[in-house]
């Protein structure tokens, strides 16, 4: 919970000094960072890692930033570096993330699937739900524990219409229907012949 506080106070800090520049190319920028963070091997390993002495980390990112990223980002990245608060990076991009889809009056909208939608698929739920919700980002999550069907968590809510859940539902229906049976026969034996 500590940590969750100090990445909102950290992304606030940073979306605050970044929207008043340009917002979207800061904010792209700092998306295009994450990837790399996440996506180049090691990277995030090396920047973590703590027997690496602050200078070599602040030379490497020199050379990532090289004219790439906004001088916003490549600060923001540099103080997390020296005050040791790069292990909370995914939380404070959660959080700057958050910031910029409320600025935007974005939809942050995740979808759990058993299997990946198809382009047909993921088009006509976005246009349904932009229709009913306005500018929607879906974030596809694929989890075969599923079974089929999709669950939506948006807004701080979510509609689960999986086969998963139809199941669960249906076990706690018979076990109700069971327990009721059950106790009419307890109240009239004559019931069970």
């Amino acid at each position: 919970m500590k940590g969750k506080i100090i990445a909102r106070r950290y992304a606030s800090a940073f979306f605050n000094a970044i929207n008043d520049e340009n917002l979207q190319t800061s904010f792209k920028d700092f998306e295009a960072f994450m990837a790399f963070y996440f996506g180049f091997e090691g990277f995030a390993a090396i920047m973590k890692y703590p027997a690496i002495k602050l200078d070599k980390k602040l030379a490497l990112l020199e050379r990532v930033f090289q004219g790439e990223f906004h001088s916003r980002v490549a600060d923001f990245i540099k103080v997390l570096l020296r005050r040791n608060r790069i292990g909370l990076l995914p939380l404070i991009a959660e959080e700057i993330e958050e910031l910029f889809r409320l600025n935007q009056n974005i939809i942050g909208v995740q979808v759990k699937t058993a299997v990946s939608l198809t382009d047909d698929e993921r088009s006509a739920l976005r246009e349904k739900l932009s229709k009913s919700l306005g500018v929607v980002e879906l974030r596809e999550v694929v989890d075969p524990s599923l079974l089929g069907g999709m669950m939506l968590c948006f807004k701080n809510r979510v509609i689960d219409n999986t086969v998963a859940f139809r199941i669960k539902n249906l076990w706690g229906l018979v076990a109700r229907v069971d327990d009721e049976l059950s106790s009419h026969i307890r109240s009239d034996p004559g019931m069970a012949i």
